[in-house]
């Protein structure tokens, strides 16, 4: 009787030690936990996670690469490559070949050690890139440029709002691509025969292009941002073509803009809605009136703004008159303007918002007409200068100015416009103040047929 005791005690003291022989649950990398194998002679690997997408342009003959999330960690990755179904490559980086336009591309990637597959959206490749690249530099001749700008290692700078390139070409269908540095997020737009095709958001360096129909065609790059919100530099170095590029349009009528935020465009793009500030892709220099104004005049022009500045009212430490004498004085001190290259024919100013909270009517009649008197000394009393703002007290001071000087200086003008604005009741954070598109382009429009009735332009 006591041996069959024995053995169901040593039974029992066996069970514990049988019962912790299982393998454990495994624990992924990442955070993942995998469920505990079904079987001993299972692996259980951590899960691949994060996303994928292919970088570059997707278009024949050049080279894309991998655009991989934060997640992704770069190491031990196998990449393929996948042309219409078929795996075609196993490099990182991979060349398109010259014939695959119209093939859709898609990246796969997979990890040494790591359980699952990240697969990139599918993208369809676009016929070839341009072979043939100038520098912006060397294109100056041919080229017709807007606004202030220096030259910097073959690059061009366009700083200031609605400042960029016009060119003429010829094409049987080519792609035109235009390579640019900038400091910050900006938005170039870009206008082809006086339509916007394309409004590319520009980081660090990169490339933007469009593909042109067959023809002869007029294409404007415009910087669409303007000079704070953008960064203090922004450059174009090249561009790539392989079409015709025709000689530049003759030169028209020359017409310099000073102004603020109205004239940078600032939230023109923007619904206005409660309660929320306005963001980078609202603001549009070539949806503002100035620039509204320039097309219907078909006028050459250059635009000096910013957005809270003034006649009195600094933003970021300066005020226009402190910025008069620089190609732009944010980004340099050093760089002056050189007032003999090209004389207007009509100067705009733009000025008076920001100024009436930091200023009464005698100090504010005192700074325009300092300003007037700078501009005089710079081009002489050739140019027309015209006021204009939607206020009435200010126009009134441009008004004693001009009738003090009557016989002096009879090229000056005020025009004052009362475009509305869709922004509703201000609230800390609204954009309320500020046009939108439809008032930027009455403003526009009005102030252009008010520079004709007075034969300026």
């Amino acid at each position: 009787m006591k041996r069959p005791l024995f053995a169901l005690l040593a039974i029992l003291l066996l069970l514990p030690l049988v019962s912790c022989s299982g393998a454990p649950a495994a624990t992924g990398t990442e955070g993942e936990t995998e469920a505990a194998p079904s079987s001993s002679e299972e692996v259980y690997l951590p899960r691949l996670s994060g996303a994928v997408s292919v970088g570059g342009f997707a278009r024949a003959g050049d080279e894309v690469t991998p655009s991989l999330s934060a997640r992704v960690r770069d190491e031990g990755l196998i990449f393929s490559w996948i042309l219409n179904g078929k795996a075609v490559s196993a490099e990182r980086n991979f060349r398109i070949p010259a014939d695959a336009a119209g093939k859709e591309l898609v990246l796969e990637v997979t990890a040494e050690g790591k359980a699952g597959k990240l697969v990139s959206e599918a993208v369809t490749v676009d016929e070839k890139g341009p072979e043939t690249f100038y520098a912006m530099a060397d294109l100056l001749p041919k080229v017709k440029w807007f606004g202030r700008s220096v030259t910097q290692n073959g690059a061009v700078t366009c700083d200031w709002s609605a400042s960029g390139f016009e060119i003429r070409v010829e094409t049987a269908g080519e792609a035109f691509q235009v390579g640019y540095e900038t400091e910050f997020d900006n938005y170039f737009s870009v206008i082809v025969d006086g339509e916007e095709v394309l409004r590319p958001l520009c980081r660090d360096t990169g490339a933007f292009y469009v593909r042109l129909a067959p023809g002869t065609h007029v294409i404007r790059v415009l910087k669409d941002s303007f000079v704070d919100i953008s960064g203090r530099r922004s450059r174009i170095t090249n561009v790539g073509f392989d079409g015709t590029i025709l000689d530049k349009a003759p030169d028209k009528t020359y017409i310099e803009i000073y102004g603020d935020s109205i004239s940078c465009g600032s939230c023109a793009r923007d619904t206005f809605e409660q309660g929320r500030v306005s963001t980078l892709v609202n603001h549009s220099a070539t949806s503002a009136f100035a620039y509204v104004a320039m097309t219907e005049l078909d006028a050459d022009y250059s635009i000096i703004c910013k957005g809270g500045i003034g006649l009195i009212q600094t933003s970021g430490s300066y005020n226009i008159p402190a910025l008069l004498d620089y190609v732009n004085g944010y980004a340099d001190r050093e760089t002056k303007y050189d007032f003999t290259q090209r004389i207007p024919d009509v100067i705009i100013i733009e000025l008076s918002a920001n100024d009436s909270s930091v200023s009464t009517e005698e100090k504010y009649r005192a700074a325009l007409a300092s300003f007037i008197d700078s501009l005089r000394e710079k081009y002489g009393k050739s140019p027309a200068i015209v006021w204009t703002s939607k206020n009435a007290t200010h126009e009134g001071s441009m008004n004693s100015i001009i009738a003090s000087r009557r016989g002096t200086d009879d090229r000056l003008y005020a025009f004052r416009y009362s475009y509305g604005t869709h922004g509703g009741a201000a609230t800390e954070n609204s954009t309320a103040g500020h046009p939108d598109v439809a008032d930027h382009l009455a403003y526009g429009q009005a102030l252009a047929a008010f520079l004709r009735e007075k034969g300026l332009a």
